[in-house]
């Protein structure tokens, strides 16, 4: 959406419950609110959570099904925001590749995740990588897996939500020492952190976000205002060039010394 310097991802996550119309609603939220990408959890139950798995009711419950997922992204191709998931199993990656999504989100909990990370790689597509709970050298080894290329690394504390003094936003630099384009996924509750990471030089800034805010998702009203003050801190960077602004030109005669002899 629009001609922003940095993509803004909607997470969306899971917080549709499985309820497809409060999936679509998501989409117009995010939409509404000028991100550029919303963003989903997608899996396949039996592939992702053992049946003697305490969490498995709760993630079979949640389970979209494949006609879900294109009937959502129909949405979100007709809003003018991008569709994009963090799939965790090979035949969900299967799925959104015949999709044809733009990209793939790998979550820091799969960094790790060998098999998932290559299976993801051999679809040629960019993959926003998030590197919470990972050393410098787990995050190198993934990138290899990826074949090091079409490759976003997210600073990100996996934490929900995450207080600001476990930021640690210099890590952003860290990542920039790997050669890639760095973003953020912000999982504080507030604006700061996002804010701060513009001025670092993220590419990418990535927000859980629900209908209604939850422990671990700011709500819709909420999203709506952190857009908006990513999107003025993005303007307040300006372009860096020097010289006179065209706000300048009428003081500039009685401003310069050298022109009329009076000082600021």
């Amino acid at each position: 959406m629009g001609n922003n310097m940095i993509r803004i991802i909607a997470e969306a996550g899971a917080s549709h419950g499985g309820d497809l119309d409060r999936a679509i609603d998501l989409v117009y939220t995010a939409q509404i609110a000028r991100a550029d990408i919303v963003k989903f959890q997608v899996w396949k139950t039996d592939k992702f959570v053992s049946k003697t798995s305490p969490f498995y009711n709760s993630f079979a419950l949640m389970e979209m099904k494949p006609m879900h997922w294109e009937y959502i992204k129909g949405h979100c191709d007709a809003a003018g925001i991008e569709f994009m998931a963090s799939a965790f199993d090979e035949e969900s990656v299967d799925m959104l590749d015949a999709m044809g999504v733009k990209a793939f989100k790998v979550a820091s909990g799969d960094l790790t995740h060998e098999p998932l990370i290559r299976h993801i790689a051999k679809r040629r597509k960019h993959v926003y990588l998030s590197t919470g709970m990972a050393s410098k050298e787990e995050i190198i080894r993934a990138a290899s897996w990826l074949g090091n290329r079409n490759l976003t690394l997210l600073k990100c504390t996996v934490d929900y939500p995450c207080s600001e003094s476990d930021v640690n936003l210099l890590g952003l630099n860290t990542l920039k020492e790997l050669f890639y384009p760095v973003g953020l996924s912000d999982h504080t509750k507030g604006h700061l952190a996002g804010c701060m990471a513009v001025a670092m030089g993220a590419t990418v800034i990535e927000k859980h976000f629900a209908l209604k805010e939850t422990d671990d998702a700011i709500g819709a009203k909420q999203f709506a205002q952190w857009v908006e003050q990513i999107r003025t801190a993005e303007m307040i960077m300006g372009d860096g060039k020097l010289g006179v602004k065209s706000c300048e030109e009428k003081w500039f005669k009685v401003a310069r010394r050298g022109e009329s002899g009076l000082r600021e």
